[in-house]
């Protein structure tokens, strides 16, 4: 097993930026979670700019570290997705608003404050609205996805675009300090191995000598 370690990407914390399994001619790469931090040799800070600008570097790092491993985007066989559900983060503080509206409160505490809307005459469906949310960011994610590889080749048109699992969770990652991070893209691929040697099988010999049943041949 070897591990991959690149300036092209954000640098790991207690873990590497991939690990490599030599499989005779081919190198099976299982690339840790990317997310939109710009490697600087610094402080690799997350861009600026959202979920487009996010989803575009988090690829951006994936690319350089299957490079770093002998790979190409060609290579790339599968990415695994993490968008972060801000739909609940919104429907969490309106429950929130609503919570304070019913005690006749403005905020909580002493330093942290919600606004505190009038609802009395809104109406609105808790999965009409998180599913707009979702929509939004799909769309948004999508667009900066699909640039990506089609500037590298790979459309949904030729069929050529690697497999692809997204999941929406709570948070992606907890940094420290706190980062506006709101998506991590976790790649596979498979990328020839230039070091492979095929080891060499002697051809059978079928010369004077005893058969398998000892018979003589001739």
């Amino acid at each position: 097993m070897e591990y991959t370690r690149t300036d092209k990407a954000p640098a790991p914390g207690a873990y590497s930026q991939a690990t490599v399994v030599e499989v005779e001619d081919k190198k099976f790469v299982y690339c840790a979670g990317q997310t939109g931090n710009v490697p600087d040799g610094k402080d690799d800070l997350v861009i600026e700019g959202g979920l487009g600008p996010q989803t575009t570097q988090a690829l951006q790092n994936i690319l350089a570290v299957v490079k770093a491993a002998g790979g190409d985007v060609h290579d790339i066989t599968r990415l695994t997705v993490y968008l972060k559900d801000t739909a609940m983060d919104n429907f969490l503080q309106k429950i929130l608003n609503n919570i304070l509206k019913l005690f006749g409160l403005t905020a909580w505490g002493g330093s942290t404050s919600f606004e505190a809307k009038n609802e009395s005459t809104e109406h609105w469906n808790h999965r009409q609205w998180k599913g707009s949310e979702r929509a939004k960011q799909r769309k948004e994610f999508g667009a900066a996805y699909e640039a990506f590889f089609k500037e590298h080749g790979h459309t949904k048109e030729k069929g050529n675009m690697p497999a692809r699992a997204m999941l929406w969770v709570s948070e992606v990652p907890l940094e420290a300090p706190a980062e506006d991070t709101v998506v991590e893209i976790v790649a596979e691929a498979v990328v020839p191995n230039k070091n492979y040697v095929p080891k060499y099988v002697p051809e059978p010999s079928y010369g004077p000598g005893p058969d398998n049943y000892g018979r003589d041949r001739h």
